[in-house]
């Protein structure tokens, strides 16, 4: 489970900070081609599912609470989902029609242009569903093997008899 929440984390910073780095090996999606360009679309489409994604990692990375866990990998969903929809929703909050982050204005080959989309929303994503998906199968498997595991008998009469053992006398 450790595992699949510092995977949690690392594929959403990466979701959080493509958009301000990227322009500077050129892989830019969208009008905005310089680096650390703050804009509407960067933190409701990158940053804003990137700190959900974050929160749902730590959350995952926590001992003992399997609450917290379920909670974290659903919250690793959601900010996956945000990632795929975000783009195509986007236009419904942006103003004057114009949009940062999309396929619009994206140059390059078409190689080019699959990664950045990849790369940007869709890839970061499905890879954050996906191990959400893993973080709640993890924690059903464990879930059904505490449930399966008997405790042992505490001694063979018990058991066996359905006699309860005998106290010491008192000295």
């Amino acid at each position: 489970m450790k595992l699949v929440g510092v995977l949690v984390v690392g594929v959403s910073a990466w979701g959080g900070i493509v958009p301000f780095v990227g322009p500077t090996f050129d892989f830019d999606m969208g009008s905005t081609t310089s680096a650390w360009v703050w804009t509407q679309s960067h933190w409701t489409l990158h940053l804003a599912p990137a700190v959900l994604g974050i929160v749902a990692g730590l959350m995952l990375l926590l001992p003992d609470s399997a609450a917290a866990k379920r909670a974290g990998a659903f919250l690793a969903f959601v900010a996956g989902g945000w990632f795929v929809l975000g783009p195509t929703l986007a236009p419904l909050w942006q103003h004057g029609g114009i949009t940062t982050s999309g396929s619009d204005g994206v140059t390059g080959t078409r190689t080019v242009r699959v990664l950045e989309g990849v790369g940007y929303h869709n890839g970061t994503g499905v890879a954050l569903m996906l191990l959400a998906a893993v973080a709640l199968w993890l924690l059903a498997a464990t879930r059904a093997v505490a449930a399966t595991t008997e405790p042992e008998p505490t001694s063979a009469t018990d058991e066996d008899t359905g006699v309860r053992p005998r106290m010491p006398a008192p000295v």
